[in-house]
């Protein structure tokens, strides 16, 4: 989705962790990057961009105890994990980070069977270990986790069926 560019990622992960409301960051492949400031209690960054494929936005939501009154109603809410949420057309994608990642594709997976989502078998897919497959009206929600150094990851890709 983003540039191989250095320096842009270098500005992104920046713009990620820390940066200004305002800021604009462009990479030489024509994506381009905005950081707004958070919409809601418990949101500690947003940024928009647009790129190759279209307009995105991402929410960075801090860990919280409870699910705040704009959260995704349709996606799961993991309780004690940041989690990064972005949509992107048709597609969305989840991201928790900072604890125990099995823990946390365990409780999508739990909160996904619970909202009325159906599993099915996963094929395996590069780059998506210990994936679990899910359909509902038409769409198609995986579930994944992966460590990363002494934490890892946990997320939730969202795209309609065809």
């Amino acid at each position: 989705m983003f540039g191989d560019n250095e320096g842009f990622m270098k500005a992104l992960a920046a713009a990620f962790t820390s940066g200004t409301p305002g800021t604009e960051i462009k990479d030489p492949d024509g994506t381009i990057i905005r950081i707004q400031e958070p919409d809601g209690p418990g949101v500690a960054r947003v940024l928009e961009g647009e790129g190759a494929e279209g307009p995105w936005k991402l929410r960075l939501y801090e860990p919280l105890a409870s699910r705040p009154a704009q959260f995704p109603v349709d996606y799961p809410f993991v309780e004690g994990a940041m989690c990064a949420f972005m949509t992107s057309g048709p597609r969305n994608m989840m991201t928790w980070v900072g604890g125990n990642a099995a823990e946390y594709a365990n409780s999508a997976a739990a909160e996904s069977l619970a909202t009325g989502w159906t599993e099915e078998v996963a094929m395996p897919t590069p780059g998506m270990p210990d994936q679990r497959r899910f359909r509902k009206e038409g769409r198609i929600r995986a579930v994944f986790h992966q460590a990363a150094g002494p934490a890892g990851f946990a997320t939730l890709w969202e795209m309609p069926q065809d």
